[in-house]
C-alpha cells in the first residue's frame, strides 16, 4: 500500500503503523539481524533497491550506515531485540530512509553531540552530523510508545546538492507514526 507500512514486533505483539501523509512509494523494507554486520548489509541491500548507478547512491548508503550503526550500538539488547528494520521510499524529489530499532531508555537520537566537543581522536559521536548534513537538517526521532521503539528518519535530495547548513526541516514533511 503506496504510503503505510506495517511492522510487528513479536516481542511485544504490537504492530507498528507507518503512515505517510506526502504519497510516498515503497522501493523496500528489510528486516536485518542486528549485528556488527547489519551497516554492511544495509549499505547493499539499499543499492540493490535504487541501483548502482543513482546519483545519490553514495550519499544515501552513507547515512543508511550511520542510522544502522546507531541501532546497533545504542539500541537496548536482550531477547527478541536483536533486529533492526530499514525501510526506504521516493516522493517527488527525495528519498527517506527509516531505520527502527527496539529502542533504549538511556539514548537520545534526537540531539546531536557538539562536533566541536569531540576530540579528534573520538571514534564515534559523529554519525547523526553527518546524518543531518547530508540531508539538509531533514531528519527526526520518535519512541513509539508502548514499545519504545525508536525510529530515525530522514530524507534525501533525489538530485545531488549541496546541504544547507544551520536549517531545520519542516514539520509538514515529517512523517507520522501511529501504533494500531
Amino acid at each position: 500500500m503506496q504510503g503505510s507500512s506495517r511492522y510487528r514486533d513479536n516481542s511485544t505483539n504490537v504492530v507498528i503503523h507507518v503512515i505517510s501523509r506526502t504519497g510516498l512509494t515503497e522501493l523496500g523494507e528489510a528486516k536485518l539481524v542486528r549485528d556488527a554486520q547489519a551497516p554492511r548489509l544495509a549499505r547493499e541491500t539499499v543499492t540493490a533497491w535504487i541501483g548502482r548507478s543513482h546519483p545519490v547512491r553514495d550519499v544515501l548508503v552513507l547515512v543508511a550506515s550511520e542510522m544502522v550503526t546507531n541501532a546497533v550500538r545504542h539500541a537496548d539488547t536482550g531477547c527478541d531485540r536483536r533486529w533492526v528494520l530499514v525501510h526506504l521510499s521516493q516522493g517527488i524529489d527525495f528519498l527517506r530512509l527509516t531505520v527502527t530499532d527496539p529502542g533504549s531508555l538511556f539514548s537520545a537520537p534526537h540531539r546531536i553531540p557538539a562536533q566541536e566537543q569531540l576530540s579528534d581522536k573520538a571514534e564515534g559521536g559523529r554519525g547523526l552530523a553527518i546524518v543531518a548534513e547530508l540531508s539538509r537538517e531533514r531528519w527526526g526521532s520518535q519512541l513509539l510508545p508502548p514499545s519504545m521503539h525508536r525510529v530515525v528518519w530522514c530524507d534525501v535530495d533525489v538530485e545531488k546538492s549541496a546541504p544547507a547548513m544551520g536549517t531545520r526541516g519542516l514539520a509538514a514533511q515529517a512523517p507520522q507514526w501511529s501504533l494500531t
